[in-house]
């Protein structure tokens, strides 16, 4: 455990996207194409606790520009200094955008600023609050920005740093405590409802120790393999200890039965493999059923990881629970007192000798309810993106909501284009087309910012015009001055003539992931109808276009697969049976459980995304183990034993519910859900299923 502090953080939110290889290899060798060799720089965002509107501020703005410039290279850019180039008769003349020569300069400029909405909304907010500031990487610090702000404190001006390593150290640190916290919660429910259920200090510390070495090897596996440790694996380590618990748990008990038949630790280990072997290693597989669903439909590294850890975790706590455990129990060990759980056995005998005559009215009805309800998440249930925490307490994080609310938006689109030389897109048919395209784009999209050839042209036009903003707009000649002058114009990270390729990037706020794809489904359809001229091929990409495809199309695989499994483990169970009615009664037992859970994420207006089924994926694993159990582990008088299902269905219902204390808001609905859906799961087990068991041994089990 000495490792886990080591092991690296993932806090790129671009490594939760769902793009297939294939897709995000194309899209990478295209946005290749764009890669600049300028400097590196850091943006700060100067929060003004008015508008920036007064000469004097602006006149600050400026003085707090050149603070930052490097052997006075010109590599800090505010609003103040940008570079506005215009033609005059005596040739191309440089000025500064905004004017500060005199006040009544700034005051004629600042009138008409929205008129340059090309340069004015890459600088200064829309309500005039907020003011960027790019610096080169080489000179900032957390030192600096601090010597900054003292010596050129502003009492209306909040300095607030575009940080993005104070943001991941303080997610790091965040999410080091958080999965500590849960894991210690669950870990402590755990212990303490075992103790309360058996009374027994002996067994606890045999739990105890199993579970932390399951758990050992399960870190040690991630530090070696050097897998990062990612914001929604929080939850992973409390799942592995819950899990773990279950084959403990009915170890503990079956020990318990058997030890006083056993002569020697030999003829115990053999006879408690006998017995759990195969009801071990089935609630392994069920327990891995999603995870593996994940890690062959998952194209996303973080999800794949996700996967990874949990599968390697579950393996590693059966092989702790078949092999080491059961290895260190001697025939004189006694880990629960006896008659442990005799009184909860014989309550449960009498229920279904009562009960067994109406089985068939308890099914049915059952049934009802589960497709009633079924039908209820199906109408109210929706998908959405994997989310992500962007909360905390430096002042990046409230730099980071304003960048995306006030300037460059949250998701990004792209649509690329080729062509074989620059006459194919610099011509009146082709830029026409480019603005039917960004009308259509504004029509779909809450846009924030459009980066376009067109914007280039009319740039172009502007500074042919001497600069007058009247003058942004067609016609223009696109001649040899303005082909070979791409970079002076912005133009650099849109048109790249050398290698034929141009692209509109649209920056947009974030939006339902339905809206979404309604979206980008209008969009391609626009396309469709409405082809580029012959010379240029268009298509539509960005990283938001695919993970928002691919994430709906990715969970309504996970569903699917979902819904297979639980009717592939109802097959299995018909398969050795042979009743149709048993066959129903498991189906139920392990399909209405997940509804319910699904019906709390609703009531709590959790979205459906990549993530929640995930952890939906494990409550179907938990689901189908009581069923396992139930139908596997029976005595010798062929009677199933009420008591390890109701001590680990209590404690795992119990031990998830230390969701509830997480600081996240995402993982607290899963604290409910777990707990409802565990517990409805041994209700139909243990109070319809049993009903249906009336035979010698269904699986000629030994126990």
């Amino acid at each position: 455990m000495w490792f886990a502090p080591e092991i690296p953080f993932q806090s790129n939110p671009d490594a939760y996207t769902l793009i297939p290889e294939e897709d995000r290899l194309e899209l990478e060798a295209f946005e290749a194409n764009f890669e600049s060799n300028g400097y590196p720089i850091n943006i700060l965002v100067l929060k003004h606790d008015k508008k920036w509107e007064r000469y004097e501020d602006f006149q600050w703005m400026d003085r707090a520009t050149k603070w930052w410039h490097v052997n006075d290279s010109l590599q800090t850019l505010s609003i103040t200094n940008v570079p506005f180039p215009v033609q005059t008769f005596l040739g191309i003349r440089k000025k500064n955008f905004v004017p500060l020569e005199s006040e009544a300069r700034f005051q004629k400029w600042y009138q008409r600023a929205d008129a340059f909405q090309d340069i004015t909304r890459k600088f200064l907010s829309k309500n005039r609050k907020y003011a960027l500031l790019f610096v080169p990487s080489d000179k900032y610090s957390d030192a600096n920005v601090q010597v900054f702000d003292q010596e050129m404190h502003h009492e209306e001006v909040t300095v607030l740093p575009l940080d993005y390593f104070a943001i991941e150290n303080e997610l790091r640190a965040d999410n080091q405590q958080e999965t500590l916290i849960l894991s210690a919660i669950s870990f402590a429910i755990i212990l303490l409802l075992f103790l309360i259920f058996t009374g027994s200090l002996r067994g606890l510390l045999f739990i105890a120790s199993m579970i932390i070495f399951s758990l050992s090897l399960t870190t040690l596996f991630v530090y070696f393999t050097d897998m990062w440790f990612s914001l929604h694996m929080v939850a992973i380590p409390c799942m592995l200890i819950v899990l773990s618990f279950t084959d403990l748990m009915h170890l503990t008990y079956t020990h318990h039965k058997l030890r006083s038949t056993a002569s020697s630790p030999a003829e115990l280990r053999k006879q408690l493999g006998k017995s759990l072997h195969r009801p071990m290693m089935l609630t392994s597989l069920t327990n891995m059923v999603g995870f593996v669903l994940f890690l062959i439909l998952s194209d996303s590294p973080t999800l794949t990881d996700i996967s990874l850890l949990s599968i390697v975790g579950v393996v590693f706590a059966f092989l702790t629970s078949r092999f080491v455990a059961i290895r260190l129990l001697t025939p004189h060990m006694r880990l629960l007192k006896e008659g442990t759980g005799s009184k909860w056995n014989h309550f449960h005998s009498k229920y279904v000798e009562r009960w067994r005559s109406k089985r068939y009215w308890l099914l049915a009805g059952s049934g009802v309810i589960a497709v009633l309800l079924a039908i209820l998440v199906w109408n109210k249930s929706t998908i959405n993106n994997v989310p992500y925490v962007t909360e905390g307490d430096h002042p990046a994080f409230e730099a980071v909501d304003i960048m995306g609310d006030h300037f460059f938006g949250d998701k990004t689109g792209t649509i690329h284009f080729t062509y074989n030389q620059p006459s194919d897109l610099w011509n009146p048919k082709s830029m026409a087309y480019l603005e039917k395209l960004e009308v259509e784009m504004h029509k779909q999209f809450p846009i924030k910012v459009i980066s376009s050839p067109t914007i280039l042209a009319k740039r172009y036009h502007r500074f042919q015009r001497n600069g007058h903003p009247g003058a942004f707009s067609y016609p223009v000649e696109y001649d040899s001055l303005f082909l070979n002058n791409m970079e002076l114009l912005g133009g650099d990270n849109i048109v790249r003539h050398d290698k034929g390729v141009a692209r509109i990037r649209f920056s947009f706020s974030n939006f339902d992931l339905d809206e979404a794809l309604v979206s980008w489904d209008n969009m391609e359809t626009f396309l469709k109808k409405n082809p580029p001229p012959k010379e240029l091929t268009a298509s539509l990409s960005g990283v938001a276009y695919h993970n928002d495809t691919t994430t709906q199309r990715f969970s309504e695989n996970i569903l699917l697969g979902i819904l297979i499994s639980i009717l592939f483990g109802a097959l299995i169970t018909f398969v050795f049976v042979r009743n149709f009615t048993i066959f129903l009664a498991t189906l139920l037992a392990n399909s209405l459980p997940l509804i319910v859970a699904l019906l709390i994420m609703i009531l709590f207006g959790s979205d459906l995304n990549p993530i929640s089924l995930f952890f939906f994926t494990v409550i179907m694993g938990l689901c189908v183990d009581d069923s396992i159990y139930l139908l596997l582990h029976r005595d010798a008088a062929s009677k199933g034993s009420l008591y390890p299902i109701a001590v680990t269905s209590v404690v795992l219902a119990v031990g998830f519910g230390a969701f509830l204390f997480s600081g996240y808001d995402w993982v607290q609905p899963f604290g409910w859900a777990f707990l409802i859906g565990i517990a409805v799961a041994f209700v139909f087990d243990a109070f319809l299923l049993a009903l249906f068991t009336d035979r010698n041994s269904i699986f000629d089990a030994n126990v």
